[in-house]
């Protein structure tokens, strides 16, 4: 349905779309006030989104979900209302959404720093960075440092990459180690920093055993970055190795430009 409008179809996705929506699908309802709206049919449109809304909360869908819709619709209060209610019941997403909707108000911080509190206390993985970011924004900064550390214990990579790196200059092995396993762990960014940097701190600590095998698995294609680690850690043999590979993807990929 949403291909539907996205290409254009307005009138078969309108149609396709009120079917659903009166058959109690929300996103269906949801979607067609974003057609109708676009139509300049404003009050229908909004109609449609409180219905979404109505919908949504009726079939004991996500909190969340149900503010979402009624914020689209501009009914604020009434988000925030089942927001704060989910949250008090024990909803972290619920607690966290509403933090920080609550943090972009100046007067509200103390509100918002109330429900990222409760959402860290339940669990929420996302809460601790947020909550972190905005107590040192307002000058709290080692208080924002406590909740910066949760985070990175947490799986927020990060915050664990950076606590990682800051303890490896500091010589401070033990944190270093721990901190840039979370932040490999966490999941791997598209050049494969983070396993990097634990690699090159085990190597450089004299662990390239340990290193090794992690630097096994990743791909041919970031091979140039490998090098240089195998050479920090003595072993010039094996990092000429994977100079060799690197050349020979950087001339498979030049080969390929040349099809184009």
């Amino acid at each position: 349905m949403r291909r539907l409008r996205k290409k254009g179809h307005s009138r078969r996705a309108v149609r396709r779309l009120r079917r659903a929506a009166e058959a109690g699908h929300a996103g269906a309802a949801f979607e067609l006030s974003v057609v109708l709206r676009g139509r300049g049919q404003e009050q229908e449109g909004l109609a449609w989104c409180l219905r979404a809304a109505e919908i949504a909360a009726e079939q004991g869908q996500p909190a969340t979900e149900v503010a979402s819709y009624l914020r689209l619709a501009g009914e604020y209060e009434r988000a925030e209302d089942v927001l704060r209610q989910a949250a008090e019941t024990g909803d972290g997403d619920a607690a966290y959404f509403l933090g920080k909707v609550l943090q972009h108000d100046p007067t509200r911080l103390a509100d918002a720093e109330r429900f990222y509190l409760m959402a860290c206390e339940l669990g929420h993985v996302e809460a601790p960075m947020s909550l972190s970011l905005m107590l040192t924004r307002v000058g709290r900064l080692e208080e924002g440092e406590r909740y910066y550390r949760l985070a990175a214990e947490r799986g927020d990579r990060m915050a664990a990459r950076r606590l990682g790196n800051a303890a490896w200059k500091a010589g401070r092995d033990q944190d270093a180690e721990r901190y840039l396993r979370i932040a490999a762990q966490a999941g791997r960014s598209r050049e494969n920093d983070d396993v990097l940097a634990l690699a090159d701190f085990l190597g450089e600590r004299g662990r390239i055993h340990e290193a090794l095998p992690i630097l096994h698995e990743l791909g041919d294609h970031i091979a140039w970055r490998i090098g240089p680690i195998l050479r920090r850690a003595g072993l010039a043999e094996e990092a000429q190795l994977y100079d060799n590979r690197a050349n020979e993807w950087e001339k498979m990929l030049d080969a390929l430009d040349d099809l184009d």
